[in-house]
């Protein structure tokens, strides 16, 4: 105890400096594991018939669990040892609790088994032949919920839906609060999505003409049409940034980069996201079959040019953070700006127009209602209560069990109004891979409409200067609140 203190020189100083080096090696480690077990991940995406990259995935996600989990068991020694005041410099002792206490659930092997079994379920519902029937992944899926409240609960909280939406998404609201955005959307967007999902059945009587240039945009691979590539890129060059010039950063330059630099790949599953790899600090972007038209291009190119633009904040300041729901926002916004740039620029016949925008509009309030519908399936089953449509029968015996998953799911669509569009939309696997965050597409895209609305009132460089802003306010202070950046970007 008598050696529990601070001083910059001296034989302790030094001491703690040559033990700090290898622990600086274990979190260099975790950072490594962390982008090893992405790139595995993208190699098995881009050939999931491959069981020896299948293999390679799971071990890697284990292997991340189990460096964390090291890294995590030092924390209580260093607070026992003598180098206690350099390795907990500048904390109070409420936040040392707080660490410690964080670290040895972490670390705890209970934690660590429940973690790796998720992983596995993950894998397993990846491997699904048939996911959108059958008992197989309801069975899966409610093994996960329960794991997933028993880490939360390991971790200090009720359940984790409470731990998610406070650590996982950086959400500056509750899953308590969704409760009047769910009054808001059944209420206001509900009756808007339906009136248009109608508007889209119906329509029919388009020329050939027209239907060719209508799959030039939402249908054919933005890689195999050329007008359709060539109105991305025309729209592209538009869009750069002028609030600081110093950081020398264009849409187009970037763009470039990814088409040409091999940052970017191709494969089979379906979906479409980018990510960086966290050792070297690279973005990449992945387009699976299907997830490769122009809207989705302009979609994850959102994503890409936001890693690319807080790049150097990312590496200067480990505090920095974003909410999903922002993250969210770069890419549908990117969407809908394309739209309304498409409307003047893109030479499209009326009709083909009135076809691409009532598609795009159609998935943007789909991604709001299909947002909406998972949040409220996932809290009636991590929180294991339901009071909606059909809540006697689901809830007959005091539980929802995993063959009831498709009646809740049903049940909360009738609630919002939307039964027939989204029909079994749960069992899309996003539940699993992506457990409470779908309502961030809600939320973000109810907050990027309003980029059609400027569009198309106030002109397009007014949407456009609201929609860069969204990425240059970290210039101003990247410490926002996400209502903060919204009024910022003047939204």
């Amino acid at each position: 105890a008598s050696k529990h203190k601070y001083a910059e020189e001296g034989e302790l100083a030094d001491q703690y400096r040559a033990v700090d080096e290898i622990h600086t090696e274990l979190y260099e480690l975790i950072l490594n594991a962390i982008s090893q077990r992405q790139l595995a991940e993208i190699d098995y995406y881009c050939d999931m018939k491959n069981t020896e990259l299948e293999e390679r995935y799971s071990y890697m996600k284990d292997y991340q669990t189990a460096v964390v989990a090291k890294f995590y068991t030092l924390s209580r020694p260093f607070y026992d040892s003598c180098y206690r005041e350099f390795y907990y410099y500048g904390m109070t002792e409420e936040e040392i609790k707080a660490f410690l206490f964080d670290s040895d659930t972490i670390s705890n092997p209970e934690y660590t088994a429940l973690k790796d079994r998720n992983n596995a379920i993950e894998t397993e519902v990846l491997a699904l032949s048939n996911p959108m029937s059958g008992d197989e992944l309801p069975i899966l899926y409610a093994e996960f919920v329960d794991n997933n409240n028993k880490m939360a609960k390991l971790m200090g909280y009720d359940n984790y839906l409470e731990y998610a939406y406070e650590n996982v998404y950086g959400r500056d609201y509750t899953y308590e609060d969704v409760a009047e955005l769910s009054a808001y959307v059944k209420t206001y967007l509900s009756p808007i999505f339906n009136a248009i999902y109608e508007k889209w059945s119906t329509l029919t009587g388009f020329s050939q003409e027209e239907l060719d240039k209508y799959y030039d945009q939402v249908r054919t691979p933005f890689f195999e049409t050329l007008e359709g590539n060539t109105t991305v890129n025309d729209y592209i060059d538009l869009l750069a940034f002028t609030s600081n010039p110093d950081k020398n950063i264009t849409f187009s330059d970037e763009f470039n980069k990814l088409m040409g630099d091999g940052n970017m790949f191709r494969g089979e599953y379906d979906g479409a996201f980018v990510t960086s790899i966290q050792s070297v600090d690279i973005p990449i972007a992945y387009f699976g079959k299907g997830y490769d038209n122009c809207f989705t291009i302009v979609h994850e190119f959102g994503h890409y040019m936001n890693e690319v633009y807080t790049l150097g904040i990312a590496d200067e300041d480990d505090e920095f953070s974003q909410s999903y729901d922002l993250l969210e926002m770069h890419s549908q916004g990117n969407e809908l700006l394309y739209l309304c740039y498409l409307k003047k620029n893109a030479n499209l016949p009326e009709m083909t127009h009135n076809i691409v925008e009532t598609y795009s509009l159609v998935n943007m309030l789909y991604a709001v209602m299909a947002g909406m519908t998972i949040d409220a399936f996932e809290q009636a089953l991590y929180l294991g209560a339901y009071e909606g449509t059909n809540a006697d029968t689901i809830m007959a015996d005091g539980k929802i069990t995993y063959d009831e998953y498709d009646l809740l799911y049903k049940s909360v669509c009738i609630d919002f109004g939307v039964e027939e569009a989204m029909s079994g939309y749960w069992r899309g696997g996003m539940t699993v891979q992506s457990p409470c965050y779908y309502v961030s597409y809600s939320v973000s895209a109810i907050a990027v409409l309003q980029l059609y609305e400027m569009a198309n009132t106030d002109g397009f460089d007014v949407a456009k200067d609201a929609y860069l802003k969204l990425f240059t306010y970290v210039d101003e202070d990247w410490e926002m609140t996400m209502a903060e950046v919204l009024d910022y970007a003047g939204m």
